[in-house]
């Protein structure tokens, strides 16, 4: 759940999101995935204001070290603004303690 301050005349919106997926495992060191983030308004109106679209995969390095990479679609939904994002995310991970 996101909660927004307003500042200077800047009303940004409460919103709630949910992101759903699928992961799947394909041998041992490497994992796929599809999911679908929704942010569903609070303010006014209760609808959709914004989708993400995740597609991506895991590759496990070591047992505590793993590369991530994945692309996002981002559509916003707003009777005054659209806007569409293509985005690359790259994530080293790595577990400092078990």
């Amino acid at each position: 759940m996101h909660y927004a301050f307003d500042t200077n005349n800047t009303v940004d919106p409460d919103f709630i999101r949910f992101d759903q997926g699928v992961k799947y495992k394909l041998g041992n060191k490497f994992s796929s995935f599809v999911a679908v983030e929704a942010w569903m308004k609070l303010n006014d109106k209760f609808e959709i204001g914004q989708a993400r679209y995740k597609l991506g995969g895991t590759y496990q390095i070591r047992k505590k070290s793993s590369l991530n990479l994945q692309y996002w679609r981002q559509q916003s939904y707003n009777a005054e603004f659209s806007r569409l994002d293509h985005m690359i995310v790259f994530t080293i991970i790595h577990i400092l303690q078990d």
